[in-house]
């Protein structure tokens, strides 16, 4: 009985991978040995755990009420860090077809993208007219890049009240 439960959430956790996640791991291959890599995923139970643990902080402070409905939106978060790239063509072409890749195959739409020196911003997003959904950051630096991937069920309304927030301190 225990085999049939782990076999059926391993086959549903494996449906659930969607194309945005196949598109990063295949960008993040490519920089396998050529440089340094460091990867974080916080998972649907650590997002839950995360948000226990807020709940139990001073419910009087604004940035942890702030924190808490966020987080209540927030289902995964994926974050890849290379740095001491060989190639610095190297690393814009792949994150240039990144990029491309997203938002032509997987449909996401470019929400933002900031360029200052030899750094570059960009944020993509897949989502409802008023949701966010899913997120993706692509930021480029001198010889490093960073993915950051997250699957939300963020409103716009959320966002602005974020937004509101930190405006007004």
């Amino acid at each position: 009985m225990k085999t049939l439960f782990m076999s059926c959430c391993m086959l549903l956790a494996t449906g659930l991978v969607s194309a945005q996640d196949k598109s990063i791991r295949d960008f993040c291959n490519n920089f396998q040995g050529s440089a340094e890599e460091t990867s974080i995923h916080v998972g649907s139970a650590m997002m839950k755990l995360g948000k226990l643990l807020v709940k139990f902080a001073d419910k009087d402070d604004e940035d942890v009420k702030m924190t808490a409905r966020v987080m209540k939106h927030v289902k995964n978060l994926r974050i890849y860090h290379y740095e001491n790239l060989d190639s610095i063509a190297l690393q814009r072409n792949d994150l240039f077809a990144l990029k491309r890749t997203l938002m032509n195959k997987d449909r996401f739409d470019m929400l933002m993208e900031m360029r200052e020196n030899n750094s570059q911003i960009q944020l993509l997003n897949r989502g409802k007219s008023d949701e966010l959904g899913d997120l993706v950051m692509l930021v480029q630096g001198d010889r490093e890049i960073t993915v950051i991937s997250l699957h939300t069920t963020l409103k716009m309304d959320d966002v602005n009240n974020l937004v509101k927030q930190f405006a007004s301190k």
